[in-house]
């Protein structure tokens, strides 16, 4: 039932029917159900009725006691039987205290609310229908200020949660004139937190020094703190950053991300962490982190190039300057260089600590074939320290620039002496022999073109292939006629300058029965005695 507060006066010398105050009921069903009934269960000493319809309360004629406080106690039933709570009216038969409508006030506001501005707003019935004035009986260090007339309550300075009390009690006072009646009731006031902190870092700069560059993600950097001078969710901090090699905790414990490098500008990693609050609209504090690392032997040296070529000539001298190999050791160890394989006639050397590939000063080397390919190993010398030193290999091919220093060489030249025949009568291009000749130089100057040597007016009685050294008959023979031939067989490299290498050969003439025996004399005369025996 409404209105509230229950609260009434009326005149001790009031006549029956007067009206006292009125209460209203509403009940959400329709028809009959919905109607509402008003009954006094208790109280009023029967000086006092209500209207079972309307809901007034109104005086019955009996004579009231001046000054005494009347309870009445009024419920209401609906078309279906159900009752209300009771209502409690208190009626006071004559002058009667201002009364505020609430009997005690808690509110709760942010931080930081400007002075001046209300924030509540106490409100007074006048039974006498006097002008109520407002005060504040109870004001904490007179924080608190009250307009007189509209009962606004508003602060006198802002108020930090931080540094000032978080809850007041005041006890305000309404009265009225004349006659000053007067009521007092409480005005708890909370102050609550508003996120005006910036999450600040204890340090400006953390850094840590030392960090081997072997650390795993697993590893414990740094821990950062900040703090905010908020409360609760305002003051709860998140720690973050942007880094893609490190990670943070949501505590502030900064972890490598991934495999952290030595090999950078300065050794040294910076980056940025936030420190972000809960509040609805939260802030952020920054710190700067500087990580600086340790070398550690992990990465090994690099060739400036995987294959190096060359080229030498095959008659140069002692210590000629071959190749130069150039690596270098990320972890900024010194390097050794060394030949480790390819290098088995020992006619190359290395400078260790250069680089420069020369050839041997003694004995004098010896180049053969046409290109040496070199494995190169460059070592660190583990300066900065590891498990052992690492190494990495390059090849280095060394082309050999052939010398035409080595004529064509019949090497069964005397083989094909005494192999060299031909039956006589047999027809041009029959076979004779094949010749070969080896030439020790490379390339075209250790090809070789096969020729004979004739002289100037002799009909040739040979021919030679000049790619296959085949040596047939230029015509037919007769041994009778000549029983044998002298000739010279050359071999010439394809050299711009060739040379020269010869087989001299005698071709033997074979005879075959191509003759009857003949008389010297058709006739042959002889005398003999005849004597003779």
């Amino acid at each position: 039932m409404k209105p509230y507060p229950y609260l009434a006066v009326v005149s001790p010398e009031a006549p029956a029917g007067t009206f006292v105050y009125q209460l209203q009921a509403h009940d959400g069903d329709e028809g009959k159900s919905g109607e509402v009934e008003y009954f006094l269960s208790d109280g009023g000493d029967g000086c006092f009725a209500v209207d079972k319809k309307t809901g007034q309360v109104v005086t019955t004629g009996l004579v009231l006691q001046r000054e005494r406080e009347y309870l009445l106690s009024v419920v209401a039933l609906d078309g279906m039987g159900s009752r209300s709570a009771p209502a409690m009216l208190s009626v006071v038969a004559g002058a009667r205290a201002p009364q505020f409508t609430n009997t005690s006030y808690a509110i709760s506001i942010p931080e930081n609310t400007p002075e001046g501005q209300p924030f509540l707003v106490v409100f007074a019935i006048s039974f006498q229908k006097q002008q109520i004035s407002y005060s504040l009986l109870i004001n904490p260090s007179s924080l608190f200020s009250i307009q007189q007339e509209t009962g606004e309550i508003s602060l006198t300075r802002t108020l930090d949660y931080e540094n000032d009390q978080r809850r007041y009690l005041l006890m305000v006072r309404a009265s009225e004139e004349p006659g000053s009646l007067s009521t007092a009731t409480e005005v708890q006031v909370l102050i609550t937190d508003e996120n005006d902190c910036v999450p600040e870092f204890l340090q400006s700069i953390y850094s840590v020094d030392g960090v081997p560059e072997t650390v795993t993600t697993a590893t414990s950097l740094l821990q950062v703190l900040a703090t905010d001078c908020d409360s609760g969710l305002n003051a709860e901090l998140t720690y973050y950053t942007l880094s893609p090699d490190f990670s943070i905790s949501p505590h502030g414990t900064v972890f490598p991300a991934r495999r952290l490098d030595y090999e950078r500008p300065n050794h040294l990693y910076e980056f940025v962490v936030m420190a972000v609050d809960s509040g609805d609209e939260p802030h952020s504090g920054t710190a700067t982190v500087r990580v600086r690392m340790a070398n550690v032997n992990d990465e090994a040296p690099e060739f400036s190039q995987p294959v190096y070529r060359t080229f030498v000539s095959e008659d140069a001298g002692p210590n000629t300057l071959v190749a130069t190999v150039l690596a270098k050791d990320p972890d900024g160890d010194g390097i050794i260089y060394s030949i480790t394989a390819g290098n088995e006639e020992e006619n190359f050397v290395i400078d260790s600590q250069k680089g420069l590939i020369r050839l041997r000063s003694t004995p004098l080397p010896k180049l053969q074939g046409l290109e040496y390919v070199l494995n190169v190993t460059a070592t660190d010398d583990n300066a900065s320290g590891g498990p052992h030193p690492l190494s990495s290999t390059a090849r280095v091919i060394v082309g050999v620039d052939d010398v035409n220093n080595n004529k064509p060489i019949f090497e069964e030249c005397q083989q094909y002496r005494e192999q060299a025949s031909v039956l006589e009568n047999q027809p041009t291009g029959t076979f004779v022999l094949q010749v070969h000749a080896v030439d020790a130089d490379e390339g075209a100057n250790g090809k070789v073109k096969y020729g004979l040597m004739h002289r100037d007016s002799a009909m040739p009685a040979f021919r030679i292939h000049p790619d296959t050294g085949v040596i047939v008959t230029a015509r037919r023979f007769d041994r009778e006629r000549q029983r044998e031939y002298s000739i010279t067989v050359t071999a010439t490299d394809w050299a711009e300058e060739p040379l020269i290498g010869i087989c001299q050969l005698t071709i033997q003439i074979l005879d075959q029965n191509d003759n009857s025996p003949k008389f010297e004399n058709l006739r042959y005369e002889y005398f003999l005695r005849e004597d003779t025996l």
